[in-house]
C-alpha cells in the first residue's frame, strides 16, 4: 500500500502532494509534503499506506512543464517542507519569492498502491497495468522565473511569452 511517483521525462522533476493528516496534528486533517527530487527515468516512494490518502500533488521540471490544477490553491515554501494545509507564508516570504501559492492537481483513485507516471507526451491515456496512471503536464501560457532552489517556474502572463 504506497504512493509512487514516476518521471518518464528526460528532465529533472520536482514535486509536493497534499495527505490526509492526523487531525492532532492539523486539526484540518490535511498536510503538504515537499519538495523531492525526482531524476529522468526514477520512481519514488512518496507515501507509505493507502495511496487514497493522498488528495492531490504539484510538479514541475527546469523547463517550464508543471503537472498542476487548483485543488486546492496553497501556499508552498521553495525549499522542503512538511506542513499542515491551512499553513500560509508571511508576506515577507512572498515578496521575497521564498514561498509561492500554487494548484495542486487531484488525485482520484480507488487503488490501495498508485503509480503516478510523469510524461510530457503520450499516445495512451492509462497504462496497462491497473495502479498505473499517466499524467501529462498542464497546458497554459507561461514565463519563466527562476528560484533559489533551482526550480525555473513559469507563471501565466498575458500576451505572448518572453
Amino acid at each position: 500500500m504506497s504512493l509512487y511517483f514516476r518521471n518518464s521525462t528526460p528532465n529533472t522533476i520536482f514535486f509536493c502532494f497534499v495527505h490526509r493528516a492526523n487531525p492532532v496534528d492539523c486539526p484540518e486533517g490535511y498536510g503538504k509534503r515537499g519538495w523531492f527530487r525526482l531524476a529522468p527515468g526514477a520512481t519514488e516512494l512518496a507515501w507509505v499506506g493507502s495511496a487514497r490518502r493522498v488528495r492531490s500533488y504539484y510538479a514541475e521540471d527546469n523547463f517550464g512543464h508543471v503537472w498542476s490544477e487548483n485543488d486546492p490553491i496553497t501556499h508552498i515554501p521553495n525549499s522542503a517542507f512538511t506542513w499542515c494545509l491551512n499553513r500560509r507564508c508571511s508576506p515577507t516570504f512572498i515578496l521575497l519569492r521564498l514561498c509561492r501559492s500554487l494548484g495542486f492537481r487531484t488525485i482520484l483513485s480507488l487503488e490501495e498502491d498508485l503509480i503516478l507516471e510523469l510524461t510530457l507526451t503520450s499516445n495512451r491515456r492509462t497504462s496497462k497495468l491497473g495502479n498505473v496512471r499517466i499524467e501529462l503536464p498542464t497546458k497554459r501560457k507561461l514565463k519563466y522565473r527562476k528560484y533559489s532552489h533551482g526550480i525555473i517556474n513559469k507563471t501565466k502572463r498575458q500576451g505572448r511569452l518572453k
